[in-house]
């Protein structure tokens, strides 16, 4: 009896263990693919921010925004659904989504270096 329990177990850990991490479900960019993503959001938010503390309402709309982000995501060929869908899918892998980000600060780097 004991040893059915370990021969099932180990089959359940090799099973778990097979399913690789590399096999995105479907609608999930991959890691590469995800940073220019997100680098482009970053630096709208950025200028978006920058943009809204002047005193101009044309900056402070929703629409002048929003923009922003639709051409990000026209830009990328994804929709504002399976970005949102990226984000939570890599929120339930804190270590992925960390790489993911601290990548996106080393091609920001590179994009402030390129400006200057």
């Amino acid at each position: 009896m004991f040893n059915k329990f370990i021969f099932i177990l180990s089959i359940l850990l090799f099973l778990s263990c097979s399913s690789s991490q590399n096999e995105l479900p479907e609608g999930i960019l991959t890691h590469e693919e995800l940073v220019p993503v997100l680098t482009d959001i970053e630096i709208a938010q950025g200028y978006l921010k920058i943009k809204s503390s002047i005193d101009d309402s044309l900056f402070r709309s929703k629409a002048f925004q929003e923009n922003h982000y639709i051409y990000i995501f026209k830009k990328h060929n994804i929709t504002e659904e399976q970005f949102n869908n990226n984000i939570a899918y890599y929120s339930m892998y804190p270590e992925e989504m960390e790489k993911i980000y601290n990548d996106v600060i080393i091609a920001i780097s590179q994009e402030q270096a390129n400006h200057h």
